[in-house]
């Protein structure tokens, strides 16, 4: 497993229009630091995350009918490309819009880069031994707006908005929280990148994670005790190339990852070989109703017998600007 010595990162307000985005990752495994720094223009009602002078995520007129798409695995931090980083970073930058509508929310997420500022999705599910609860906390918000309308019916580049600043650091930040799991999962989490076959163009993006599924999660599936669990949070598509099958295929390369396993599954027998998962969970807004009919359509089910504590809490609080969650999974093993 991957561990990680150093991480930094840093944001700095260039001027009115331009965030710049820098992290640093010193691993003990590497010769070298990888260093990542992205600026977010935005102006006219466009967003665009740049590195350099070079454009990373294009803006431009894409077909009615979406071109061939590739889904690649990438299985640590080594595997990252430069400008991975910047599209992923705007993608879940652009979800932050339907999130936050959706909920309703009285005012954003704060933008730091503690468990405040990304949402919790993926510790609520880990188990309350696993060190990385914390750490880990970011990749699962932009799951619930998968294949949200809000996108251009124009089919441009163009976003409807532009992005604002706590958008533009919520993607940071769950883009922090991506790394952060790949450092600290090792092999047994990996990032699967939507891209345009023509292009290289990145275009979707999510997370599979595989743990010990928590107890709630046994109990409300009917999963055998102890068994092992795939968590898919992240999943986010570029506006302008929503509804045209993007997440179907994310959702479909996250199945085939699952039943191969995590990298210690498909090493052969031995100590460090880890059992396939029995489940593929993910957690969905109630409100999410795009949402909920792609899942559907990819035969996820919903485990009605699951509760969101953290909603009930909120709720006992008398904070209920916020829907309930609900879990959905498909059975892997019999």
């Amino acid at each position: 497993m991957l561990r990680c010595d150093r991480f930094f990162s840093s944001t700095r307000l260039v001027d009115n229009q331009t965030l710049q985005i820098s992290c640093k990752y010193i691993n003990n495994k590497l010769s070298s630091p990888l260093y990542a720094s992205c600026n977010c223009n935005q102006g006219s009602g466009l967003a665009s995350l740049r590195r350099s002078s070079s454009s990373c995520y294009s803006s431009r007129q894409v077909p009615a009918a979406i071109a061939e798409v590739n889904v690649r695995s990438v299985r640590s931090l080594s595997r990252w490309r430069w400008q991975d980083l910047a599209q992923v970073a705007f993608l879940l930058a652009a979800s932050f819009y339907e999130d936050g509508e959706s909920w309703q929310l009285e005012s954003p997420p704060v933008p730091a880069t503690s468990s405040t500022a990304v949402s919790q999705d993926v510790t609520e599910l880990l188990p309350a031994s696993t060190d990385a609860r914390q750490s880990a906390s970011g990749a699962g918000r932009s799951s619930r707006n998968s294949s949200s309308s809000r996108a251009s019916s124009s089919g441009s580049g163009a976003i409807n908005r532009p992005l604002s600043g706590a958008a533009l650091l919520f993607g940071a930040s769950s883009l922090l929280a991506i790394l952060i799991q790949h450092a600290t999962y090792g092999a047994r989490h990996v990032t699967l990148l939507a891209e345009l076959q023509e292009s290289g163009e990145v275009i979707g993006c999510c997370g599979l994670t595989f743990d010990a599924a928590p107890a709630d999660v046994v109990e409300a599936t009917g999963a055998p005790q102890g068994c092992e669990y795939a968590l898919l949070t992240g999943l986010a598509v570029a506006p302008p190339q929503r509804r045209r099958g993007v997440a179907s295929a994310l959702l479909q390369a996250a199945e085939q990852e699952a039943r191969r396993g995590p990298g210690q599954a498909r090493r052969g027998p031995g100590p460090a070989r880890r059992r396939l998962p029995a489940l593929l969970a993910l957690l969905v807004s109630k409100l999410n109703a795009a949402g909920r009919r792609l899942y559907e359509r990819n035969l996820y089910e919903e485990a009605e017998d699951w509760v969101d504590t953290r909603w009930e809490l909120d709720a006992e609080k008398g904070r209920v600007g916020k829907p309930r969650r609900l879990l959905l999974f498909r059975r892997l093993t019999q």
